[in-house]
């Protein structure tokens, strides 16, 4: 086999697993002192779980979800509560109401500049798009008790939200509705 190190001095062992140096075990665990004596050369310590030859990591990245602002609505009071809700969370929205500005064409400073993402930016666009999310949310249970409420015949009026100017229908194609 392979070199015996000693987990205390880091020098070699002799063939018995007896530091020359300090005398300690260099079968055991470097981390917990542990001795596995039924198999000396193992891969993992049976006590904590060491590994001396593999060092694995895990990353876990979070990120926030979209508010629920309702639960499930089930009266034509809490619709039109929801209904209140939404309205004010679209008026919270960057840029409503005002006439949207052209595109800055593509070699022009201005353009360069929208492209810099700065950690300011990053954290508004998260807000800006938890917002969407809470938004679409809410107006997706606003049109489902609607659709529950009304006959089949009618079941067109259920989209007229109250908003239907501000806030484009979900669709396939919008990457805040997929989320």
């Amino acid at each position: 086999g392979r070199l015996l190190v000693c987990p205390r001095c880091h020098r070699p062992a002799g063939k018995a697993g007896i530091c020359l140096q300090c005398g300690d075990n260099a079968f055991q665990c470097p981390k917990c002192r542990n001795i596995n004596y039924e198999k000396l050369d193992a891969l993992f310590c049976n006590d904590c779980g060491y590994c001396r030859f593999v060092k694995m990591e895990t990353w876990l990245t979070c990120r926030f979800t979209h508010e629920r602002h309702v639960g499930p609505i089930r009266s034509e009071a809490e619709s039109r509560q929801a209904s209140e809700i939404l309205e004010s969370l679209v008026r919270q929205l960057p840029g409503f109401g005002e006439t949207p500005t052209p595109p800055a064409s593509p070699g022009s400073p201005a353009s360069h500049d929208g492209q810099l993402q700065s950690p300011k930016r990053i954290v508004g666009e998260d807000s800006q798009l938890r917002l969407l999310c809470s938004i679409v949310d809410l107006r997706q249970k606003i049109l489902k008790f609607r659709r529950s409420t009304l006959p089949p015949e009618r079941e067109a009026e259920a989209w007229d939200v109250g908003l239907t100017h501000a806030l484009p229908l979900p669709s396939a194609s919008c990457e805040t509705c997929m989320l």
